[in-house]
């Protein structure tokens, strides 16, 4: 079993892994992180830190008939369908509409959470940051690149 968070950027483009383990790096974590496929825009990756198990992060785009970024998308928006409209539901309803890719960030059950900022947390900022990507947590709900809850969820 794992955590999920997705983030749902309007924009295809994403950083290079190089560039992620950089800012990763530049916060202090000690990270290794392999690419598939190993040259050109990733299309998943494995973040590893000493002596834990990976976090696995895969890159979807919202292209083609039938893709997962629409399946997402789509249960997301019939969930909030029904909520009484706030600041935060129009942000979320707006943010899934015009989603153009998704990143799905799967933590391992044995994640070392902690109060203090997790490398995770560093991950999750710094894709939320560069792509202008909404923030899913499961069990939680829809967070804006800051961190503030927008709309929570069971």
């Amino acid at each position: 079993m794992s955590y999920t968070i997705r983030l749902l950027a309007p924009k295809e483009e994403a950083p290079s892994v190089a560039a992620i383990e950089r800012a990763l790096r530049d916060e202090g974590f000690d990270v290794t992180i392999t690419p598939v496929p190993p040259a050109g825009a990733w299309e998943r990756f494995e973040l590893q830190m000493p002596d834990e198990d990976p976090v696995k992060v895969r890159r979807y785009l919202r292209e083609g008939d039938e893709n997962p970024v629409d399946e997402e998308v789509d249960g997301f928006l019939d969930e909030l369908l029904d909520r009484d409209e706030t600041p935060g539901l129009k942000q979320v309803m707006d943010a899934l509409r015009r989603a153009r890719q998704m990143m799905v960030v799967e933590i391992p059950d044995s994640f070392p959470w902690s109060e203090e900022r997790t490398v995770v947390d560093a991950l999750v900022e710094h894709l939320a940051d560069v792509t202008g990507a909404i923030i899913q947590a499961d069990g939680e709900g829809f967070y804006d690149s800051a961190g503030d809850l927008l709309v929570p969820m069971e």
